[in-house]
């Protein structure tokens, strides 16, 4: 995970330059609606600012995505403290990564890591769909946010993605939100989260510390978790993050493959006979590797080119689509 945000950070340096460079190439409204929210510090106003220009790249690939990420965080941050804090922490633990020259630590984002917990544990008792919608939001940011400031405890990242899970759990539990009398737009939303968890889910599940089950969940009990059926569109590649849909379930699966194998190897003593053989880990890694390959010529290989969900084809440039296959095929 920390690799992974030390890359964006990289890719992040260069298009801050670019936008620098080409300032009118971004959408604005969201920006020029922060500069009246006097109840917020200037402080907390600029690390808003810095959030939807700067650090939210770190997170979405695409200037499309970016959008629509901010247009999504940003007005429930500023109903919900605990999102709205945790904003604050992820985009100053930004801040800090980009000024590393400096000796002293920034106390800000573990206050605003406080402050965002605190609001947690007040707003949690509020049992709305929309209330569920803004805490997972909330523990997503947080998760980021232990990823990025590098938590001198590795796996509280990992904490707070369970915390996100449970609150999936919860709004899904009775049954598809179209059923549930929510509005559209809540709709959009929830499953806009639930792609951003898988996302998380797939990069933690395959560092050494990113399962705490081990257990390798099939697709349709996944799906059924994390989305409804017909939203997460296996085929599609995610406009937000930037791979298929399809890949982040196998990176779930290999995660969690490689955490029985090491849990196989702690615990059998020497010359003793283990359950799953080492033909069983061979046999698993070739079904592997003939799904990726499958998944590479489905949507890199395309004659038609790689596909979008609905209507997100139509927003992106000729640019934005070919960096999303490059992505893909990487």
């Amino acid at each position: 995970m920390e690799r992974v945000a030390d890359d964006r950070r990289q890719k992040h340096r260069r298009r801050s330059k670019r936008r620098r460079e080409n300032p009118g190439s971004r959408d604005n409204r969201i920006l020029r609606a922060l500069e009246p929210l006097s109840w917020l510090r200037r402080s907390e106003r600029a690390l808003l600012h810095h959030f939807v220009t700067e650090a939210s790249c770190i997170v979405i690939s695409s200037q499309h995505g970016q959008r629509l990420f901010c247009n999504t965080i940003v007005p429930l941050a500023l109903q919900t403290p605990s999102l709205l804090y945790a904003t604050l922490a992820y985009s100053a633990a930004q801040q800090a990564g980009l000024r590393r020259t400096t000796a002293t630590p920034d106390t800000s984002i573990s206050r605003y890591v406080g402050m965002s917990l605190l609001a947690f544990q007040n707003e949690l008792p509020r049992r709305a769909c929309s209330n569920k919608a803004s805490l997972l939001a909330a523990s997503l940011m947080l998760c980021l946010v232990s990823v990025s400031s590098g938590d001198v405890q590795p796996r509280s990242w990992r904490v707070h993605a369970e915390g996100a899970k449970a609150l999936l759990a919860s709004i899904h539990v009775s049954g598809p939100t179209s059923s549930m009398g929510v509005s559209a737009e809540l709709e959009a939303i929830i499953t806009f989260l639930s792609r951003w968890y898988l996302s998380l889910e797939s990069l933690t599940a395959i560092t050494t510390s990113g399962l705490v089950t081990g257990q390798c969940v099939t697709q349709d009990a996944t799906l059924g978790t994390i989305s409804e059926p017909g939203q997460l569109a296996l085929n599609a590649c995610d406009n937000y993050f930037g791979f298929p849909t399809r890949l982040a379930l196998l990176f779930r699966e290999i995660g969690a493959s490689a955490w029985e194998r090491r849990q196989q190897l702690s615990a059998v003593p020497l010359g003793a006979t283990s359950f799953l053989t080492q033909t069983d880990f061979d046999l698993v890694a070739d079904d592997f590797h003939k799904k990726l390959t499958e998944i590479y010529h489905e949507v890199v290989c395309s004659p038609v080119g790689i596909n979008f969900y609905p209507g997100v084809r139509e927003a992106l440039s000729e640019s934005e689509v070919r960096d999303f296959t490059a992505s893909t095929e990487a």
